[in-house]
């Protein structure tokens, strides 16, 4: 269970998550757990949290098009 989105980071590393659709799918609920965990803070401080986030995220399997696609989409 991913609670946050350094979990989601981690799950996606260690190949608990695995093909294309499920790949994208974790990378939006990982910009949304992001955000939710940010949502406190300051507009300044909840937008480096979500680009942390999102770079963590497209980084954690750098050549799946979907997660890329996906993250990249939750923060336009």
């Amino acid at each position: 269970v991913c609670g946050a989105w350094p979990d989601v980071v981690e799950a996606i590393r260690r190949l608990a998550i695995r093909g294309a659709p499920a790949l994208g799918v974790a990378g939006a609920m990982g910009v949304a757990l992001a955000a939710a965990s940010a949502r406190d803070a300051g507009d300044a401080d909840a937008r480096e949290e979500i680009a942390r986030a999102a770079a963590a995220l497209r980084a954690a399997r750098s050549t799946a098009v979907n997660l890329a696609w996906a993250v990249d989409a939750q923060t336009r």
